[in-house]
């Protein structure tokens, strides 16, 4: 028998990863009806790698639950604008310094990065489309050495936007990306309102799975 993956299944640091925001599913489908996949690195927190992928992937699973996604695909943002540069950036939340970032070389965990874009491989839905965006030129360049250690399924459907938080959010408009859903402000500051409520309403959808 197979069971579904449920928030019962995450253990308390596999919680923390998938608390911390850092990956989310966004209030509004895309102009072709998809579910959008938000990332941003800079707000993830996790104490392994496994702890933030298992977050990542109960988040996949709940994204597959929509026939809808399964026909027509899932498309993914990251978003990295608005916050320090990299070189600042230790993986300690503000405020929460019971979050730590291990095996992070100079603030960017490479291993990480490549099994994030590696894990809708191995997931049934077809990925239509990853847009990147980053007012960093520091961003850019890491952007696109992880882009060239990708297989050429993923790359041909990456797009790198380097902008303002106004110009960036403009490019995701004219790819039909709902802008508006988007928790991050012009000054880059994260809300994780939208994305508490979401686990929240998970946690009735599950219970009704068990019941």
């Amino acid at each position: 028998l197979v069971k579904d993956i449920t928030l019962a299944d995450l253990d308390e640091y596999d919680m923390e990863s998938l608390e911390s925001g850092g990956f989310q599913v966004l209030a509004e489908k895309d102009l072709a009806g998809r579910s959008v996949l938000y990332g941003r690195y800079t707000s993830m927190r996790y104490r392994t790698i496994d702890n933030m992928l298992r977050a990542l992937w109960y988040i996949w699973m709940s994204i597959l639950e929509d026939p809808v996604n399964q026909i027509k695909g899932v498309v993914a943002v990251g978003y990295e604008v608005g916050r320090v540069p990299l070189d600042r950036f230790d993986g300690l939340g503000e405020g929460e310094g019971s979050f730590e970032m291990y095996n992070a070389d100079g603030g960017f965990d490479r291993d990480l990065a490549r099994q994030i874009v590696s894990v809708p491989l191995s997931v049934p839905a077809r990925p239509v489309g990853y847009h990147l965006c980053t007012d960093s030129q520091q961003w850019v360049g890491i952007l696109n050495m992880i882009m060239v250690t990708l297989c050429k399924f993923i790359r041909l459907r990456m797009r790198i936007h380097h902008g303002s938080d106004q110009e960036c959010k403009y490019a995701l408009m004219t790819h039909g990306m709902p802008t508006g859903s988007i928790p991050v402000d012009a000054q880059g500051n994260t809300s994780l309102t939208r994305h508490m409520e979401w686990i929240e309403n998970r946690r009735h959808i599950d219970a009704m799975k068990d019941s």
